[in-house]
């Protein structure tokens, strides 16, 4: 019995860890997206503003969720990179012109 528990623990955590990230990443990017001006949840983001919704959903996660999600996820760079992929942004925003720049903003 033992066995087998220690043999599904690891992908039970597996699991449990996604999970976790993807309810930061959708707290926290709703969060953003309600206090970033010019942004509603469902609209299709320009890219100065879905640079600064990544950048405010960083803040957020920094600020409010656990420390060992934000780990998990890869630090703020990584949770950039979850909240960028879960934005709809206009065509002609990709990770060099939206991303990026979000991330200069909290790197200082």
């Amino acid at each position: 019995m033992s066995r087998a528990v220690y043999q599904v623990a690891p992908w039970a955590r597996l699991v449990l860890t996604q999970a976790r990230l993807k309810q930061m990443t959708k707290a926290v990017t709703d969060y953003a997206l309600n206090a970033v001006a010019g942004a509603a949840k469902g609209q299709v983001l320009t890219i100065p503003v879905g640079s600064a919704v990544i950048a405010k959903a960083v803040q957020r996660a920094v600020d409010a969720a656990p420390k060992a999600v934000v780990a998990a996820a890869g630090g703020p760079n990584g949770v950039a990179e979850l909240v960028f992929r879960t934005l709809k942004l206009e065509d002609g925003a990709n990770a060099g012109n939206t991303l990026a720049p979000a991330q200069a903003a909290f790197a200082k």
